[in-house]
């Protein structure tokens, strides 16, 4: 789909070793694979169309995990003359996925750092929120309400609000990739999404609770005399 600007059904063409024309049907596709880059043709194809290619270079060999090693070394021990390079087939997925893990790994560091500003602009906001409910927090003191209370009363404010940016900004997001939920070849991380949210709502609980309790140290009725 990307290199070849094709999909499913579409028809690709070749010429044989006569010359003729060929065409494939794309007629499937597979997952993250070893056989990236590949067009999966059946032997007797290859071997009528294109004779000149003598069969397949490349093989696949099945052996127990166990035997991994031994077989290596009886088939490079076998076949030298004919220049086998063998190599574990995780290996040469992994080296399919190293440019695009590497492509992860800095999205992945810059949403972190972006996270970490979020949560310092979050706690910034909070503070600044609440200083400006110096006076009203000051009149609900001066009305017999004691530290306790109002530091309750702050905290379950904000943690619900921020409970309610968490949940409508987890639901916009969901429905922002849910195309690519639905894709076979898409693969998720369940629970690092649940730590990233399990951090975002700590972050803020904190804050929450740091910028109340600095306010509430405060001489808030000496605040609420000078508004008088």
């Amino acid at each position: 789909q990307y290199g070849l600007k094709k999909s499913m059904g579409d028809t690709l063409t070749y010429y044989n070793d006569q010359g003729k024309a060929v065409h494939f049907i794309l007629a499937g596709g597979l997952d993250n694979s070893i056989f990236q880059g590949n067009l999966l043709v059946s032997d007797k194809v290859l071997t009528s169309q294109f004779p000149s290619a003598g069969g397949s270079k490349v093989m696949l060999v099945e052996a127990p995990a166990d035997r991994l090693q031994s077989v290596s070394a009886v088939l490079s021990e076998s076949l030298p003359d004919y220049g086998i390079e063998i190599t574990p087939a995780p290996e040469r997925l992994a080296e399919f996925n190293s440019v695009e893990n590497t492509y992860l790994t800095v999205f992945m560091v810059l949403g972190g750092l972006g996270l970490l500003l979020g949560t310092f602009g979050l706690g910034l906001v909070l503070m600044r929120n609440i200083l400006e409910r110096k006076h009203e927090l000051a009149l609900l003191l001066a009305m017999g309400y004691k530290k306790k209370q109002l530091l309750k009363l702050v905290l379950y404010e904000y943690s619900f609000l921020l409970l309610a940016g968490v949940i409508s900004g987890a639901v916009s997001a969901f429905l922002g990739i849910f195309p690519s939920l639905v894709s076979p070849v898409f693969t998720i991380q369940p629970g690092f999404l649940l730590f990233l949210i399990l951090a975002i709502v700590a972050g803020g609980v904190l804050w929450i609770f740091a910028a109340s309790r600095i306010m509430l140290k405060q001489n808030l009725i000496h605040s609420l005399k000078e508004e008088a």
